[in-house]
């Protein structure tokens, strides 16, 4: 029961939707069946964990039918009827808050009856709300080809004269629409490729491209700014894509929601993520004015709170940068906008990786063992953590045991993408040589730095280079 859909729902719901529901289903154009009103008013009593005993099958049915004789068939039944209305509050709840939709609804209607003044006077509503957006993203369009296309569905009808501009403006606003969306997922799945253990068919690349650089897009913002972040996908090695990124995220921050805005901050940072692991350390301090940017901006919050992995990547590229008295009062700052689930756990994490920079071995083993590990990139980071703290303290039997059961796991964990699993299999491998030398053969230091310097594609490159220069 707990787990039955209409809970589900209700479960999710704020105090107010539950208020504005219990009106809803109350309302006998939506609801006859007063059976499903005492349901939900049975369910209510129950809100907001629905774990007590008002939710038992039973229960709910000797009230609802007083009839000791229960039915299970009787009652699903009512659950399913209470799951539609809940649904059919959200579809029109989700519609009360799109002006474009609801008005593109009375366009269709006022075409389709033949009602040429109403017509007229929601189209020009519509246009010129539209015409008043600074939002200007691919959503923008689609609700521009949604008008369009009734204004045109209409006006062939009528035989307007204005019917072959008014096809030009469908074509070209579904063309909008279209290439901004397919440049977004061109993006994601470009990124998904460099970090996560995906791959992808990117149809119509070339073309997309090409019907790029033949149209001016400056005054397109949700086609340039994607078409500047794929550059910077597709072209790595050209610096002046990022950095015209950064010009147009300066320039177009109206024309994206808060939420889109952030994400493509996010790509920005991913691009100095590649440079950084490629050794080139001066994109550190691109990434943690980014990092800065975004807290400054407030755009780092994802429903409320900041992600692990965010608050992770912010705090590591602040200790590479030595930034230390920045990174405590961040960890302490921002504690409280972890999510409680994930809260405690990345809070110890990150202040271990804080010891471990201040030379502090001893308390980073001890906060690290109270950890307990989110996601497959903690646990990766937290073994090569491991693997520098045993090095550092001289522990040798403890660090070739850890080296013995990474490479293990490495091999073995098919969720690590190829590139993630390259640049850690090269770091067990050259950390590997590095305590041999430290223990032995120092005058070998020498060859190890070239070959850790010749080979960029290794996690934790600066830190390996630096304890190989220590060693010379």
């Amino acid at each position: 029961m707990y787990k039955s859909k209409p809970i589900v729902i209700l479960r999710a719901f704020e105090p107010h939707e539950l208020k504005e529901f219990e009106k809803f289903i109350q309302s006998p154009f939506f609801n006859k069946n007063e059976t499903l009103t005492q349901l939900f008013l049975l369910l209510k009593k129950e809100y907001p964990d629905f774990s007590g005993p008002g939710v038992e099958r039973e229960r709910l049915y000797f009230k609802l039918y007083q009839n000791r004789d229960f039915d299970e068939s009787k009652l699903r039944y009512a659950f399913s009827d209470l799951s539609k209305l809940l649904e059919k509050y959200i579809m029109w709840k989700e519609l009360e808050k799109n002006r474009v939709q609801q008005n593109h609804l009375l366009l269709e209607f006022y075409r389709n009856h033949d009602i040429e003044k109403y017509f007229s006077q929601v189209f020009d509503e519509t246009e010129k709300y539209l015409n008043t957006q600074k939002i200007k993203d691919s959503e923008y369009y689609f609700n521009r080809y949604l008008i369009e296309e009734s204004l045109y569905n209409y006006a062939s009808v009528k035989r307007d004269k204005s019917l072959d501009q008014t096809l030009q403006d469908v074509a070209d606003n579904l063309d909008y629409y279209y290439i901004s969306k397919k440049l977004k997922y061109l993006c994601e799945m470009f990124t998904r490729q460099n970090f996560l253990n995906s791959s992808y068919n990117t149809q119509l690349l070339e073309e997309v491209i090409g019907f790029v650089k033949k149209q001016n897009i400056d005054n397109y913002p949700a086609i340039s700014v994607y078409y500047t972040v794929l550059l910077t996908l597709i072209e790595e090695d050209k610096e002046e894509n990022y950095y015209k990124l950064l010009e147009m995220l300066e320039k177009h921050e109206v024309c994206f929601k808060k939420d889109e805005f952030r994400d493509l901050y996010f790509l920005a940072q991913n691009y100095c993520t590649k440079r950084i692991n490629k050794g080139d350390t001066r994109y550190l301090r691109e990434y943690f004015m980014l990092s800065e940017k975004l807290l400054e901006k407030e755009l780092i919050y994802e429903n409320g709170y900041i992600i692990p992995s965010t608050f992770k990547n912010i705090v590591t590229v602040g200790l590479r940068l030595e930034e230390f008295e920045w990174v405590e009062n961040f960890l302490y700052s921002y504690k409280e906008k972890l999510a409680p689930k994930y809260r405690e756990n990345a809070f110890i994490y990150n202040l271990a990786w804080l010891h471990f920079f201040k030379k502090e071995y001893k308390k980073t083993l001890r906060l690290l063992n109270n950890v307990e590990y989110m996601d497959v990139y903690y646990i990766l980071d937290s073994k090569i953590l491991l693997l520098k703290t045993y090095y550092e303290l001289d522990d040798v039997d403890a660090f070739y045991s850890l080296i013995d059961s990474f490479y293990v796991y490495l091999r073995r964990n098919e969720l690590i993408s190829e590139y993630q699993k390259t640049i850690c299999l090269n770091f067990v491998k050259f950390a590997k040589k590095l305590m041999r030398i430290k223990l032995g053969d120092k005058e070998a230091a020498e060859k190890l730095l070239q070959e850790i310097k010749a080979n960029q594609q290794i996690a934790s490159i600066s830190w390996l280079i630096k304890k190989a220069e220590e060693l010379i």
